[in-house]
């Protein structure tokens, strides 16, 4: 499930997923067992400055009992196009 928030100041973003990871069946030994489980969950929020838009977002991973955490800081450049106005 995700959600987004957006207006002319400022942007936002929260989510979860639940458990994803597929079944994993062995050819030689014949059997099918569960893929690890999958938990996650961000939350970001943006905003515009200027000719650029700034976002921060922080995302928790747990995945078969391996846990990550990962702060993103991205930046887009809004370039304007001849004759556009400012």
């Amino acid at each position: 499930m995700r959600l987004d928030y957006s207006a002319k100041s400022l942007s936002a973003i929260a989510g979860v997923v639940g458990p994803a990871a597929p079944a994993v069946f062995d050819l030689i030994g014949q059997v099918v067992s569960p893929g690890p489980s999958l938990k996650e969950g961000f939350v970001g929020i943006g905003k515009p400055v200027g000719l650029t838009q700034w976002l921060l977002v922080g995302d928790y991973q747990d995945v078969g009992g391996t846990k990550r955490t990962t702060i993103t800081l991205a930046c887009t450049v809004h370039l304007r196009a001849r004759g556009q106005p400012q």
